[in-house]
């Protein structure tokens, strides 16, 4: 195997993972996912040269694999607290029980979303792609990626101010361009 392809592909595995962890859910699901990609990738005998090329088909080959597990079990697997506690940490500032609530929070306000609408965010927002590159991914055009963002951002504060005492306000307006 081609030692320039598998140093590229894990500059991106931390990446990879947060996408994969939000569409499965689920630590060791989300690790399988990884490695198909991996092997998918490592496996091909095209691979773009171009850096976002490169991460942008890292990406569908994840989102791809992750389609055809659905196609294979027909549900998607439930994650526990203790996955999610794992892959978002909020910082040592936080106590353990703050950060246990804002886990379950965030989770529960995650799962209320629509699948587009958390992929999109675990896109831009989790694994830091750029509009263009998400869309690439997700094969839609980047309009629709900035106004889906948008719209799922939007979705995202209203499922979790449903869930707090004192609303959390936010602007969803961020620039990724």
């Amino acid at each position: 195997m081609d030692a320039d392809k598998r140093i590229r592909l894990q500059s991106h595995y931390k990446g990879l993972y947060g996408f994969a962890l939000t569409l499965a859910h689920n630590e060791d699901e989300a690790r399988d996912l990884v490695q198909e990609t991996a092997l998918r990738a490592l496996g091909a005998d095209k691979v773009p040269e171009d850096a976002t090329a490169f991460r942008v088909w890292l990406f569908r080959i994840l989102h791809n694999a992750w389609r055809d597990r659905l196609k294979r079990h027909d549900n998607r697997p439930k994650a526990s607290l203790d996955d999610l506690d794992h892959a978002m940490r909020f910082g040592e500032w936080l106590t353990l029980h703050e950060q246990r609530i804002n886990v379950m929070a965030v989770r529960a306000s995650l799962d209320k979303l629509s699948p587009d609408h958390r992929q999109v965010i675990a896109l831009i927002d989790v694994a830091g792609l750029k509009y263009a590159e998400a869309g690439a991914v997700l094969q839609v055009p980047t309009g629709t990626i900035m106004s889906r963002l948008a719209r799922a951002r939007h979705a995202l504060l209203a499922a979790m101010n449903e869930l707090t005492v004192i609303p959390i306000s936010g602007d969803s307006r961020r620039s990724k361009a």
